[in-house]
């Protein structure tokens, strides 16, 4: 009985020690490929399973990404792996593609296109919905955003949506991460059926404008128009 306990300590003992080793070896690789690309290795925890760990990664824009290693990976399935991550950051951090990062939730499985200017997303409908006059409706579309650094998006109906009474008009925050909804609202007075996958709203990136607010004793005559509102211009 006392040896069996012996035995069974020991075998705890050589998997700790083969898990630490195998920790230890994929630290000095992942330790090796940062030097290499030039990007600072933060910090690494074993998770992953028994023996695999997640490397936390910074590259040059600041930005932290996180890595997961495999007990059995290669010093170059390694230098693979942290490079195609650095590619994907510098890809969706390129000024001129505007990336915008995007999943799937809530069992959608319609696919998202770009309109024909290539400067909108067309956005469907993740259910079946009836919207009727004077009652607006809320509708998921089954997608959430990652927008990136420095752009909000506006989103609102579909021309041809549009000319059939339905109008939708919303605003994403640049840190909202949540599945983007729609509300619709119908203004004809007969009911309007949206069917689950119908394309009804345009998604559009807007620059955001930094700016400070200041009360102060203005003159309202230092433009022709001065305070003359509605239908002072013909």
């Amino acid at each position: 009985m006392w040896e069996r306990i012996e035995m069974i300590n020991d075998v705890a003992t050589i998997k700790k020690a083969l898990k630490q080793y195998t920790a230890d070896q994929q630290v000095k690789c992942i330790a090796k490929v940062c030097s290499f690309e030039g990007v600072k290795l933060l910090g690494t925890i074993e998770t992953y399973g028994d023996l695999g760990i997640k490397a936390v990664i910074e590259n040059n824009d600041g930005e932290i990404m996180k890595v997961y290693l495999n007990p059995d990976d290669t010093l170059k399935t390694i230098l693979k792996k942290v490079r195609k991550k650095l590619k994907k950051a510098e890809k969706c951090n390129n000024k001129d593609a505007r990336c915008i990062e995007y999943k799937k939730c809530n069992g959608q499985k319609k696919r998202l296109k770009s309109g024909y200017d290539a400067v909108t997303i067309d956005l469907p409908a993740n259910e079946n919905v009836i919207v009727t006059s004077g009652f607006p409706e809320k509708i998921g579309t089954g997608y959430k955003f990652k927008l990136p650094a420095g752009y909000d998006a506006v989103v609102q109906h579909r021309s041809g949506v549009n000319a059939k009474g339905l109008n939708i008009l919303g605003y994403i925050d640049n840190d909202y991460r949540g599945e983007v909804s729609l509300t619709i609202h119908n203004s004809n007075r007969s009911p309007i059926v949206v069917e689950k996958g119908d394309y009804i709203a345009q998604l559009r990136l807007v620059k955001r404008e930094e700016f400070t607010l200041a009360e102060t004793d203005f003159s309202e005559n230092d433009t022709q128009r001065g305070g003359n509102g509605f239908g002072s211009t013909g």
